[in-house]
C-alpha cells in the first residue's frame, strides 16, 4: 500500500510554516524541516525573499513568521 511508503507520502507533503530571522529562515512542511542559513545575504536579498514567499502564500495555506 502506498500509504505506508514514506516516499510516497512525501509527494503530498504541504508547506506549513516559514520563519525568518536574522540569519536564518526555517521551513517546516509536513513531511520535513530545514533551516537555511541566510547570514550572507544582503537585507535587499532578505526582502526579496519576502516578497516572494508572500506571493507564493497567496491562499494562506502557511504561515510566514518574521522574527
Amino acid at each position: 500500500s502506498y500509504e505506508d511508503d514514506p516516499f510516497e507520502q512525501e509527494e503530498f507533503s504541504m508547506l506549513n510554516s516559514v520563519k525568518i530571522t536574522k540569519n536564518a529562515i526555517e521551513i517546516k512542511s509536513t513531511c520535513r524541516e530545514y533551516t537555511l542559513n541566510t547570514s550572507n545575504l544582503n537585507d535587499n536579498e532578505k526582502t526579496t525573499i519576502v516578497e516572494l514567499l508572500k506571493k507564493q502564500n497567496y491562499d494562506n495555506r502557511f504561515t510566514i513568521q518574521i522574527a
